[in-house]
């Protein structure tokens, strides 16, 4: 299954990653250590949905959003559920796409839940983050959902992180 976004293929990935790395005569194994600041390698699961195998036109954004939370395993079915279906319809609304969405493939005693979503423009994507201004275009029902969604699946969160990003499309 193909859930590397961007990548063109499992084999280019791969051949990405070994250059990287070091490995072929193409490889830059010393420029690379002053590029990388820290390294982590975590297999993923693909959810709801999500990524797609080629993402539409019109999902496309502008900037991104790169979000990690740590939470425990064993609510894992809960946070997913209050995100899906309580925090990102509200967001939808404002104009967020969800690109991709994946779990921890192996358990420990933390689970890493990450998603890329893209925005229209850092505006957007703070705006996003308290929906309820009055020409956000959520409607009262959305608006109670996020905001109740949003504190059940905070309080299940042990650690969250987010980077923000402009996109690079090609054309």
């Amino acid at each position: 299954m193909h859930t590397f976004i961007g990548s063109p293929s499992w084999d280019d990935w791969r051949r990405g990653q070994e250059i990287l790395v070091g490995i072929g005569s193409d490889a830059y194994r010393s420029a690379r250590r002053d590029m990388i600041v820290n390294e982590t390698a975590r297999p993923k699961i693909p959810y709801s949905g999500r990524p797609l195998a080629v993402t539409p036109d019109s999902d496309r954004r502008a900037v991104y959003g790169l979000r990690r939370w740590t939470i425990d395993p064993d609510t894992w079915e809960r946070f997913a559920h209050l995100t899906e279906f309580g925090v990102w319809p509200a967001m939808d609304a404002m104009g967020h796409r969800v690109l991709g969405n994946f779990y921890d493939a192996v358990l420990s005693d933390d689970m890493e839940v990450t998603n890329l979503a893209g925005y229209h423009s850092v505006g957007n994507w703070h705006a996003t983050r308290t929906p309820q201004a009055p020409d956000s275009g959520v409607s009262p029902e959305l608006l109670k959902l996020f905001q109740e969604s949003g504190r059940e699946r905070h309080a299940l969160t042990r650690h969250t992180w987010v980077q923000v990003m402009n996109a690079h499309w090609p054309d």
